[in-house]
């Protein structure tokens, strides 16, 4: 019989030390598009938002580097009709 691989379960939690600095190289490209309040945090929270379900590391990391200004902004307006910004 072969092993199976074992597939890790993935928590935001057990990751968020290393998405950060990813987090923050989207957040400075998005500086450079005049977009100049977005921060590291804003696209952890937005990228969190939007995924669902269960997730594999490496779907996170494409979502993150995926991100577009226009999700971006999308996801900011709704959460601003729905009064969770502050």
């Amino acid at each position: 019989m072969e092993d199976q691989p074992t597939t890790e379960v993935f928590t935001w939690d057990a990751y968020i030390q290393d998405l950060l600095p990813l987090c923050a190289v989207k957040a400075e490209e998005f500086r450079l598009l005049g977009y100049e309040e977005v921060t590291a945090f804003d696209v952890l929270e937005c990228v969190q938002g939007t995924m669902k379900g269960n997730l594999a590391l490496h779907q996170v990391v494409a979502a993150i580097f995926g991100l577009s200004p226009g999700k971006f902004m999308n996801y900011l307006t709704m959460n601003a009709y729905k009064g969770n910004l502050g």
